[in-house]
């Protein structure tokens, strides 16, 4: 569904496609007042993993308002999920049945439609939150309003590791890192959509994740959202996300990302009006490095034929001077859009203070 002529960057309505499709309250929460944030579990058949993920959002510590919730993408009834979820007596829990399977990227989209709260943790089924991640995160989005997006670290691993690990491979220092929508000239540097807290009202302005940009939504709508709203990285390890468990890392799938990842790029630089000259030689360096880098880590059966882009490899010195003049290009956008928010600060009202970090 993506080509050369894709606009990444046009808003599209998303949460209509699947609004024929409704979703059935099995269970609902008993709370007595409207939480702030809702963690919202999307799950297709995996019982087993989805009770860790649950448990996790239910051992939150020193913070709760909040709801959890879980929309299971099999219309199923009384299956394995259905029967999972009925047997907890937690009265922040809510389950929500799909008539209809709707696919994983709308599933999604369905969680910010049913989640009551301001802010919407996506936890997928198959990962965990720390016990702190709601104290931690909401911290942060108290004491600094202007965030759309809050994305804490995640480890990436196919065990759970131990407490004493976590807790010795935390940073002392806790800071903030704006991402900027030139950033993602270098790829998707959020990661999975997984562990992440968004703001609702603004995921449903910008028209939710986009299914034709399969198996890139997450990626093509950060960049999106970032042209629009602030995002900002947490230099703090919240949630696990387990690859051993992600079904996703197949060779279609692959193949599909770095396509996907080609155009996605082209379009963002051109839009800060670099050369057409150094973008094309930039992407011949980088997709070769992508596509090796996934071979490597993700699927060692993947072998990616740029002759399917219409470009060739570079030689290996003049791909890393492409790659040094677009990173050039990208440090001076992200240092004039700085000065332009440092210069609006001048004409705030007194008593009115803002870092943009």
């Amino acid at each position: 569904m993506v080509d050369k002529n894709t606009d990444f960057f046009k808003i599209v309505d998303n949460f209509i496609k699947t609004t024929q499709i409704p979703s059935i309250p099995i269970i609902e929460s008993r709370l007595d007042f409207i939480p702030k944030i809702t963690i919202a579990i999307p799950t297709y058949k995996r019982p087993d993993l989805l009770k860790e993920a649950i448990d996790s959002a239910i051992n939150q510590i020193e913070y709760t308002d909040y709801d959890i919730m879980v929309v299971d993408n099999d219309p199923t009834r009384n299956c394995n999920t259905e029967q999972l979820v009925s047997s907890y007596k937690e009265k922040r829990l809510s389950y929500y049945k799909n008539t209809k399977n709707i696919g994983m990227v709308e599933n999604w989209n369905r969680l910010f439609v049913l989640a009551k709260g301001e802010w919407v943790v996506m936890l997928h089924d198959d990962d965990l939150l720390f016990s702190n991640f709601l104290k931690e995160t909401t911290k942060i989005l108290t004491e600094k309003e202007d965030i759309g997006i809050l994305k804490p670290f995640n480890f990436i691993c196919k065990t759970i590791p131990t407490n004493n690990f976590i807790n010795n491979s935390q940073s002392k220092n806790i800071h903030l890192k704006r991402i900027y929508d030139i950033s993602f000239y270098y790829g998707n540097i959020l990661g999975v959509p997984s562990g992440i807290i968004f703001k609702r009202k603004q995921i449903e302005l910008l028209g939710g994740f986009n299914n034709d940009y399969y198996p890139t939504s997450d990626y093509c709508f950060f960049a999106l959202f970032s042209k629009y709203y602030k995002i900002y990285t947490l230099n703090r390890y919240l949630s696990i996300y387990r690859i051993a468990q992600n079904e996703s890392l197949n060779i279609k799938t692959l193949h599909a990302f770095v396509y996907n990842d080609y155009f996605l790029i082209q379009e963002n630089l051109k839009s800060y009006k670099i050369p057409v000259f150094f973008i094309k030689n930039y992407l011949r360096h980088r997709t070769e490095n992508q596509a090796q880098a996934m071979s490597q880590i993700w699927n060692s059966n993947f072998n990616y034929n740029m002759k399917d882009l219409g470009i060739t490899p570079i030689p290996k010195i003049l791909g890393l001077i492409f790659h040094i003049i677009i990173r050039s290009f990208m440090y001076y956008a992200i240092l004039i859009k700085r000065i332009s928010f440092f210069k609006s600060i001048l004409h705030f009202p007194r008593g009115i203070r803002s870092i943009d970090k």
